[in-house]
């Protein structure tokens, strides 16, 4: 089954495994403010799925993926991160860092606004407490995409055979526009 998303500022094309998978996109922001574009895929119940690969693009610039990156990792308490690594997604070089969740009331990722927009920003990303999750973030052809893979649910020990699915359809993504 193939999901497209045109409302992001790079439309994008995705394949899911099986029918066991649905998805969804959507806006942030204003006219007035800075927007961002979402696309998301988890297992079902998509009222309470079981694993979760959300992507996020900003409408506008935006920094590179290391300064992003970098402001993820420093972007206070509340999560515990791996070393960053090199990646590649849909053939496209990445950088990529795992991590979990270590606070009791979870953590906003904020990938693009300035520091202290806090979870008030169109572009934040909550993961809640105790989850583990992977970010991803690439270039294409100039805009940045942030890919937050999350357990969202699963039980710790399920969460790796999670990420090979969620490289599956990551290694399955086309962009146009």
């Amino acid at each position: 089954m193939s999901y497209r998303a045109d409302s992001l500022a790079v439309a994008l094309r995705m394949t899911v495994p099986d029918g066991n998978w649905g998805g969804g996109q959507w806006q942030t922001g204003t006219a007035s403010r800075s927007r961002f574009g979402w696309a998301a895929v988890g297992r079902l119940p998509l009222a309470d799925p079981r694993g979760l690969l959300t992507i996020e693009t900003a409408f506008g610039p935006t920094p590179s993926a290391a300064a992003i990156v970098a402001r993820l990792r420093s972007a206070g308490a509340g999560a515990t991160f791996g070393k960053t690594t090199r990646a590649r997604v849909a053939g496209l070089p990445a950088l990529q860092v795992d991590g979990s969740v270590s606070a009791a009331t979870g953590h906003v990722f904020v990938p693009f606004s300035p520091r202290g927009a806090g979870a008030r920003a169109p572009d934040a990303y909550a993961i809640t407490a105790w989850e583990r999750f992977r970010i991803i973030v690439l270039d294409v052809g100039g805009s940045r995409l942030v890919v937050f893979l999350e357990s969202f649910g699963l039980p710790a020990r399920q969460f790796p055979a999670f990420l090979g699915e969620a490289d599956t359809i990551l290694g399955s993504l086309e962009f146009s526009g």
